[in-house]
């Protein structure tokens, strides 16, 4: 477990330096799932649900059953997200997950020199990544998990593709536990998402005619390319704690913190909170709060609240609905809903 540790601090100090402005197909890093979202982004540590596999995949080992993840979420500047992920529990020391995450910038309508207005022509930008995932709980206080992912982005005629994987442990300690069961103490995540090749981009929409000279031949339907440069992913070091300060029969209390460095922004901090009651044993419900983004230079996010609920059905199945409000200083608030089917 310490070299596992070590090799993820001094990998990620290596390869995760402060570069402003220098990444591209920064959609992957947008967060992922209400819950999550409603925790300020505090989630290295939750196994609550499958949307584990964006922020450390080393905690799908740890969901109860399996679970198909479904969200459309309005995005900014009228862009839109849609997620379809999966985890399937192999036994309970095994599991493995599949995940796609999309995003659509709708229409923009083509303009150029000579019609500043628009030529009547639109292009549709899109990008997405498609994953899979594997988890292992080597004993019960630990477990390792790994994604390999591809990445894809279209501008016009012009697109561009990258490789990528995530690494992830969750540590589970009996230190400040309420109930002195293990599952109730102190969390440790940690996980290094994104580390992958650079992503390049090539197409059509590069050429151009080329006239070397004025004066001797007519080179001027020379095929001539733009060379682009390679730009690296957003690579994200997580690491997090989680604690249960309060634990009783039909409910408890999580508070988490993550500190994350990235190769993109500035240091900061997630915060987040989540109250869990359960009338029932089939039935529960969740209240939810967090800030994202503390110390982060420049930040952007204010306050997220959430609410959710999930019901299991004697059969065993089960559905988990989630909901989140999240306050961002320059662009319009978003509201953020996810769908959960458990079987």
């Amino acid at each position: 477990m310490y070299r596992i540790i070590t090799s993820i601090i001094i990998f990620s100090s290596l390869f995760a330096q402060n570069r402003n402005g220098t990444t591209s197909a920064n959609f992957i890093e947008i967060d992922v799932g209400s819950a999550a979202s409603a925790m300020g982004g505090a989630y290295v540590c939750m196994t609550h649900d499958v949307t584990s596999i964006y922020w450390n995949p080393a905690n799908i080992v740890y969901l109860n059953q399996n679970e198909l993840l479904l969200i459309h979420e309005p995005w900014i500047a009228e862009t839109n997200r849609y997620i379809i992920a999966s985890a399937i529990k192999i036994d309970n020391a095994n599991s493995v997950g599949i995940s796609l995450n999309y995003l659509d910038y709708g229409s923009i309508e083509v303009t150029n020199i000579e019609n500043q207005d628009g030529t009547g022509e639109y292009y549709h930008p899109k990008e997405y990544s498609i994953g899979l995932s594997y988890a292992k709980k080597f004993v019960n206080w630990f477990s390792f998990g790994t994604s390999v992912k591809y990445i894809s982005s279209k501008i016009w005629h012009s697109s561009a593709g990258a490789a990528a994987i995530d690494l992830g442990v969750l540590i589970n300690t009996p230190f400040l536990s309420m109930t002195d069961a293990q599952k109730d103490g102190i969390r440790i995540g940690m996980s290094i998402s994104n580390y992958g090749t650079k992503i390049k981009y090539g197409g059509i929409d590069l050429l151009n005619p080329i006239d070397i000279s004025s004066e001797y031949g007519n080179y001027g339907n020379v095929e001539g390319q733009f060379k682009t440069q390679g730009w690296e992913l957003p690579l994200l070091f997580r690491i997090g704690l989680s604690a249960k300060p309060w634990v009783s029969q039909t409910s408890e209390l999580i508070l988490a913190v993550d500190a994350i460095h990235s190769n993109n922004n500035s240091e900061y901090l997630n915060l987040g909170s989540q109250f869990t009651f359960a009338p029932s044993a089939r039935t529960k419900f969740y209240l939810r709060s967090g800030l994202k983004g503390i110390f982060m230079v420049d930040g952007e996010f204010g306050p997220a609240f959430g609410a959710g609920m999930k019901y299991q059905l004697k059969s065993g199945e089960g559905i988990k609905l989630d909901y989140c409000y999240r306050t961002i200083w320059t662009f319009d608030n978003t509201h953020n809903y996810t769908l959960s089917l458990t079987f």
